[in-house]
């Protein structure tokens, strides 16, 4: 694509050049990521499907987002190209579920590396 010059070639170049990188999925793509990935069980470790996972991302411009997603079948949610540091991780249970124990961590993720963690639910 060529762009042609109005007086503003240069300026347009510099601010294409300055747009973040993005994922697949829209959210902002820094340059050390980790990945995280939350597992959902019963008390026998048997995985839960469809619980609301929600990751807490920072936008790289100042800001936060929320990145929500369900469990899979086998009670995994997992998430590649998340920002190293300390990234709040929340699980609403699905219906019939619940809790004793809170359903929020904050998980440590180093660039490169893999984070997981696992939240037990009991049958309502």
């Amino acid at each position: 694509m060529r762009l042609r010059s109005i007086g503003l070639g240069l300026a347009a170049m510099a601010m294409l050049s300055a747009v973040p990188a993005c994922n697949n999925n829209g959210a902002f793509q820094p340059g050390n990521t980790g990945t995280v990935i939350v597992h959902v069980v019963d008390g026998g470790g048997t995985g839960i499907a469809d619980a609301l996972v929600r990751l807490q991302l920072r936008s790289g411009i100042g800001g936060t987002f929320f990145l929500d997603g369900r469990t899979k079948a086998d009670g995994v949610y997992s998430y590649g190209g998340v920002e190293a540091g300390l990234v709040p991780v929340s699980v609403t249970p699905p219906t019939g579920y619940g809790s004793s124990e809170p359903l929020f961590k904050t998980l440590s993720v180093a660039g490169g590396d893999t984070t997981s963690t696992t939240f037990v639910l009991t049958r309502n």
